[in-house]
């Protein structure tokens, strides 16, 4: 992905972070419809604007593939993508910090911010310890790789991306 794309896709997130607005009631009864238990309950673990994000990558999703007709795993896939964030228990201005020093490739930080710079490795692993789709799996570990790198199956991969960089 382009670093000016990535840089839009963080500012708009940025801005959005600022005064989150919980998931809707059929956000949540979408995520209940397609997370098993444990999932759901990861998914409730994320902070409030972590979990209206993953929303709106499922909302914007569905509406790009068409209703019904995005497999259960690639909604899981789009709720989950971002799950590792749980771990870091960052505030705003400390992801900002962790997002420059990832655009920047620092590969090693200390503290939080370090754990930051590696949450889709972390959560990937708790997907795995939660039973999750290795589908699902794979795209929390790779969503942030080029396209080239993917295991994830293609087309599902570039939607969820598409779908994650329009979302807010």
């Amino acid at each position: 992905m382009g670093f000016a794309r990535e840089l839009r896709h963080l500012a708009r997130r940025f801005f959005s972070s600022r005064h989150p607005a919980a998931p809707s009631a059929h956000d949540v009864a979408v995520a209940r419809a397609v997370l098993s238990e444990t999932e759901m309950d990861l998914w409730l673990s994320q902070a409030v604007g972590d979990r209206r994000h993953s929303a709106d990558v499922a909302r914007v999703l569905q509406a790009r593939v068409g209703p019904g007709l995005v497999p259960a795993w690639v909604l899981a896939a789009a709720l989950l993508h971002d799950i590792g964030k749980i771990d870091t228990d960052l505030g705003v201005a400390a992801r900002v910090v962790a997002a420059v020093l990832k655009l920047a490739r620092f590969g090693t930080f200390p503290g939080a911010i370090g754990r930051y710079l590696h949450y889709p490795q972390v959560g990937a692993a708790r997907l795995s310890a939660a039973g999750s789709d290795p589908r699902t799996v794979a795209w929390a570990a790779e969503h942030h790789w080029s396209a080239r790198r993917w295991t994830t199956p293609a087309p599902w991969a570039g939607h969820l991306r598409d779908a994650d960089h329009q979302a807010v």
